[in-house]
């Protein structure tokens, strides 16, 4: 049995290895964060698979997104985003406002990494879809 949605720190936490005792396999990299799927793609959180299901009543493609390297006091690191749009060329980083503002100083860097790397961006709060809404009616209609 492959395991999809569970939350696990680390590989020397007992629940994680009583489960591999018993046979179960891991399907993603062991995540702190709870990880579950739908039609492929990954979400965290209720934010996240209500805007995956609103891209899904869009008709628009929506892919995991991809990885970006910044720098943040004197580190290298990695920021994985959460959504890419490949015909807009747009991560879509899903936020509450609470997290938004606990993380607001990280949050625009990894936004200004994203456009130094040649993307667009949003950030969507509270399932506020509406400057998401007027970016994707704005390059649908220059298209024609």
């Amino acid at each position: 049995m492959i395991i999809s949605e569970f939350a696990i720190c680390s590989t020397n936490n007992r629940n994680y290895r009583r489960l591999k005792s018993l046979g179960y396999e891991f399907k993603n990299q062991i995540s702190r964060y709870r990880v579950s799927y739908i039609d492929g793609i990954r979400y965290q959180s209720s934010y996240e698979l209500d805007f995956i299901q609103k891209c899904q009543h869009l008709n628009l493609i929506i892919e995991e997104g991809p990885t970006i390297s910044y720098l943040f006091e004197g580190i290298d690191r990695k920021y994985h985003s959460d959504f890419y749009l490949p015909n807009f060329n747009l991560i879509c980083e899903i936020k509450s406002e609470y997290i938004y503002n606990k993380e607001v100083k990280i949050n625009e860097i990894k936004k200004e990494s994203s456009i130094k790397s040649g993307y667009n961006f949003i950030f969507i709060i509270d399932k506020d879809y509406s400057n998401f809404i007027k970016i994707i009616e704005n390059n649908v209609n220059s298209a024609f």
